[in-house]
């Protein structure tokens, strides 16, 4: 039971981590991405639909995340694994039978409503349905890169 769970873990962070970003920032020696701090804290949000994603270490090596819908009246927090592959790291749990899998991936991720720019993508998956957006560490200001951003919803 463990292992299936691990295997669909790493299975559901693969696919979100492979459509994340710009491939070729890939590490074709096969390094797991560092770029995140195991204890940061993280905002992800984007517009179409709105929504936001608050993630923050737990004491014991798992993650809070609340996830704030905007236009339902109340979000949900679930605790969620983590997981550091290739280009970015993942996060997956569960809420109320509903798998959710949030990916992180390095890159200028612009907000297309305010133009602001943010250091990596983001792509969530509730239930089935795919959310893209845009992250930072909470204590990392935006991007400024603005050459090299690509439009993303937020």
């Amino acid at each position: 039971m463990i292992f299936s769970r691990f295997l669909a873990l790493v299975c559901a962070c693969g696919v979100i981590l492979g459509s994340c970003g710009p491939a070729d920032d890939i590490a074709q020696d096969g390094a797991i991405y560092d770029g995140i701090p195991a204890d940061a804290s993280i905002t992800v949000s984007g517009v179409e639909p709105p929504f936001n994603f608050y993630i923050g270490p737990q004491r014991d090596g798992m993650h809070t995340v609340r996830y704030n819908p905007e236009n339902e009246a109340q979000g949900f927090v679930f605790s969620a694994s983590r997981f550091a592959g290739n280009n970015g790291i993942a996060f997956a749990g569960e809420h109320n039978g509903r798998n959710v899998q949030i990916g992180l991936s390095p890159g200028t991720c612009r907000a297309s409503s305010t133009g602001r720019s943010f250091p990596y993508y983001a792509t969530a998956t509730i239930a089935g349905e795919t959310l893209l957006g845009c992250a930072q560490i909470k204590q990392e200001p935006p991007a400024r890169d603005q050459k090299s951003a690509t439009s993303a919803n937020p």
